[in-house]
């Protein structure tokens, strides 16, 4: 088989409800944003990291930021994001894609690595890999990954036969994969799970007081030129139980419901 080209899309733009322009708000120094692609950046199997935001003028300051700084990113549409992935995947010719949202500042390169391998190295090859995190934990709770630790990756094919088969807009929309795990009898998959149940974490950055979170952690933990990993937080965490209570009130409060609930529809 000839090497793949595996391009890691960070989904990101500037109009969250919550917390409005959370992707480039400051932690130690450097906006959101820069810390999830330099966390990436570590993963030596990727090829490219690169933004996918859309063409909202909200959204000039985050890729006037990301022309300064030097990362790569493509703008598509703000509400089909399915339709953004697949045209950026395309234009970056990726073979397999990871994708990263922009509200994971602490997302763990070695987990993340962890799925890309799970994914290559399946025997016999499946079309999609994912943590058992956020979303895809919603009903099964077994060994999962804190909320804000979501990573998946898939094989182009699978994210062009979502973007032409897809017809309920909920598919289309910000969980861009849901086609294709609504549909386990179209696309062989796998799930990397962790040893114990860290479901009751979260990592990720959605209100004021996920921001407090982060910026605690990567107070305690960021060292310029370096990579703190999910090891590294568990013990912070241990020592200092009281970070984790910051944001301990809207564990779980995410809508995850709607995509069990609907049909999974547009299958052929």
């Amino acid at each position: 088989m000839s090497k793949q080209h595996v391009v890691a899309l960070i989904q990101a733009r500037m109009g969250s409800t919550r917390l409005p322009g959370k992707v480039l708000m400051d932690i130690c120094g450097q906006p959101v944003i820069w810390h999830i692609w330099q966390r990436l950046k570590s993963i030596p199997e990727l090829d490219e990291v690169v933004v996918a935001t859309s063409t909202e003028a909200a959204n000039q300051k985050l890729t006037d930021f990301c022309s300064a700084a030097g990362i790569p990113y493509f703008s598509g549409h703000e509400d089909n994001v399915l339709d953004r992935f697949y045209h950026a995947a395309r234009q970056h010719a990726a073979t397999v894609v990871m994708r990263v949202t922009g509200d994971c500042p602490l997302i763990d390169p070695g987990t993340s690595r962890r799925v890309l391998r799970a994914f290559l190295e399946a025997e016999p090859p499946v079309a999609y890999a994912a943590t058992n995190a956020g979303v895809l934990a919603h009903q099964d709770k077994r060994g999962s990954f804190p909320d804000g630790t979501d990573t998946e990756v898939f094989a182009f094919s699978a994210l062009e036969r979502a973007w032409h088969d897809a017809a309920d807009g909920l598919d289309k929309g910000e969980a861009v994969t849901s086609y294709i795990w609504r549909h386990p009898e179209l696309f062989r998959s796998v799930k990397v799970y962790h040893t114990t149940d860290l479901g009751h974490l979260r990592w990720t950055l959605d209100r004021p007081e996920d921001l407090e979170f982060v910026r605690r952690v990567y107070g305690a933990l960021y060292k310029p030129g370096s990579i703190f990993g999910l090891d590294d937080i568990l013990a912070l965490l241990q020592r200092e139980p009281e970070i984790a209570r910051i944001n301990q009130q809207w564990v779980g409060q995410e809508k995850y419901e709607k995509y069990y609930q609907a049909p999974a529809g547009g299958a052929t």
